[in-house]
């Protein structure tokens, strides 16, 4: 059985149209980002075409692995792509006469299976930064995420944000991506508001990938980090404000309210964008923040806006 996957850059073709100089030293820096972590694995075919990449593999665990490298090593030059990855064959083992050819020192790449059809088809349908493994089962790699299409959520399952250095600290890991991440979200919310919305889904990932523990240890600086007072009036940030309002939610897992949620939200309800994040709670998705979170949040702030209004009247 072997393993492939079609991955595409985003932002290269707006580039290769406005700085050609540019796009070729991009394309350049990703071709090695990628041979520096591939290359050294014969268990891995690929080939690189412009600004997109196929790849096969029999071993899964090390195909996976590598996407993970290659995605936190790229995240880091602020380069970002979607993937798709699924059981099937593209054909590129390099041994087989029919894949890789030289005739008339020309070079021949021959993908002709229809697997190929069908790892791009699903690529191209994700409307989110995200490396979507949904076809595989495999819970150890996997985390739930979505990515927003037109306001409507398609559930997806990533792969699973880690270190790729085993010794390296996760705090600091989850912590520096969730900055870089909602850093990238509010520069191209600003150039192009709905092309934003593909950074929803990597940082619900990053969130869903971190223990309850470690989101607890990290939440102050996650809300701080989404401190960005340019986009008070952008939909898609409300979204991912209501993202890590559903993540600090689902620690609890409980069916009801607690005194530690209230205090929360009260806590939160003093922030000034708070407000208006609650005025656009009806037009996010529920499967940005569920319904019952929904509830809570609008029961607790009626609770507090009823206190606020006995407080005045005694006053």
């Amino acid at each position: 059985m072997k393993y492939i996957a079609f991955l595409d850059f985003l932002g290269t073709k707006q580039l290769a149209c406005s700085d050609r100089n540019l796009y070729t030293k991009t394309i350049q820096n990703i071709k090695k980002s990628f041979v520096s972590i591939v290359t050294e694995d014969k268990d891995i075919s690929f080939i690189i075409m412009s600004d997109s990449i196929y790849l096969e593999s029999k071993n899964r665990t090390l195909l996976l692995n590598m996407l993970n490298a290659f995605r936190n090593d790229l995240a880091q030059q602020k380069v970002f792509f979607t993937c798709a990855v699924t059981k099937g064959k593209l054909g590129l083992d390099p041994r087989e006469e029919t894949s890789i050819s030289k005739e008339n020192s020309r070079i021949i790449a021959l993908m002709d299976q229809p697997d190929t059809v069908e790892v791009y088809s699903m690529q191209v349908k994700l409307q989110g930064i995200a490396i979507d493994i949904s076809t595989l089962s495999s819970k150890k790699y996997q985390v739930k995420s979505v990515y927003l299409s037109e306001q409507r959520c398609i559930p997806i399952y990533d792969l699973r944000y880690a270190p790729a250095n085993k010794k390296g600290s996760r705090k600091v890991f989850f912590e520096q991506n969730l900055r870089l991440y909602f850093h990238a979200f509010a520069k191209q919310a600003i150039i192009n508001e709905r092309a934003s919305r593909y950074y929803i889904t990597p940082i619900k990932s990053i969130l869903y990938s971190m223990t309850n523990d470690e989101f607890e240890k990290s939440q102050n600086e996650i809300f701080n980090s989404l401190n960005i007072p340019i986009l008070v009036d952008n939909f898609y940030y409300y979204c991912i404000f209501a993202t890590i309002i559903e993540r600090y939610f689902d620690m609890f897992n409980q069916d009801s309210i607690d005194n530690e949620i209230s205090e929360f939200v009260k806590e939160k309800y003093k922030e000034n964008n708070f407000s208006k994040f609650i005025a656009n709670l009806q037009k996010i998705p529920d499967g940005i923040i569920s319904y019952k979170h929904k509830t809570w949040l609008v029961e607790i702030i009626t609770e507090l806006q009823d206190e606020e209004t006995s407080e005045s009247s005694i006053n």
